[in-house]
């Protein structure tokens, strides 16, 4: 760059225009796009942005988790949503600050003769990003707090389960067929918790019924046994009366 150039870069940068100045002179050199670090980026990107007066990355950056919170708890994917949040935070704590620099020196390039530095506004609009993200987590926390607390009771509900279907199982193991009516008896029926009213097998269907106390009370969930060649192989669980969205991952096949 020359004096001239130097200078409406500089203008253009305000605070800290030495350490843009040598990243922008590396990321010249290697082309258009060239990894760095940037600390204010990954110490809260979203603040950043608006600091440096790119608002529109500012706003998609300070909308998008939670955006993508809200949507994937509405589908109850567990599966995908984990791996939604992990690739989020690798977009935004490693690929974000590696290549902020570069993301700025795009931005003032196309329009450098225009370009304004950052200001005590710009800071005041910063600030207020922290404090309305920090306040957004924790409104989006407060209202999924009751979803991941019913889906855990679910799967209580779903546990209560476990000792009547060792039963079976052994049953199977020990007479070659599952318990008629007349064999539901000699079933332990005991094994309940707080979120189950009763836990019983019923011959005509071929499964563990489980009536819940709550969150659902009066609902049930079914445990079948899947019999193939003689052999009792694997346990599948639905319910008759819930959409399968509000049974664990495990219970919707």
């Amino acid at each position: 760059m020359d004096a001239i150039e130097t200078s409406r870069w500089e203008a253009a940068l305000g605070r800290n225009a030495k350490h843009y100045l040598k990243a922008f002179e590396r990321i010249r050199a290697r082309g258009r796009w060239a990894p760095g670090w940037n600390s204010a980026a990954f110490l809260h990107s979203s603040a950043w942005f608006c600091y440096r007066r790119m608002y529109g990355l500012g706003l998609l950056n300070f909308f998008a988790p939670a955006l993508l919170l809200i949507f994937f708890l509405s589908l109850h994917v567990d599966a995908a949503l984990a791996y939604i949040a992990a690739g989020y935070l690798v977009c935004v704590f490693v690929v974000l600050p590696v290549f902020a620099d570069s993301i700025y020196y795009e931005h003032l390039k196309e329009r450098l003769e225009r370009a304004r530095p950052p200001s005590v506004w710009t800071g005041l609009a910063a600030s207020g990003v922290v404090a309305a993200s920090i306040g957004l987590i924790l409104m989006t926390m407060a209202a999924s707090y009751g979803d991941f607390t019913d889906r855990a009771k679910m799967s209580e509900v779903v546990l209560a389960g476990s000792s009547m279907r060792t039963q079976v199982t052994e049953f199977h193991e020990q007479h070659g067929r599952l318990p008629a009516a007349a064999d539901a008896r000699t079933l332990d029926t005991s094994s309940m918790s707080k979120y189950v009213t009763s836990v019983a097998w019923d011959a005509s269907r071929s499964a563990i019924v489980l009536t819940m106390a709550k969150p659902y009370p009066g609902k049930h969930v079914e445990l079948r046994p899947v019999v193939r060649s003689g052999r009792l192989v694997e346990w599948r669980c639905h319910s008759p009366d819930l959409d399968k969205k509000l049974l664990p991952l495990y219970c919707r096949e």
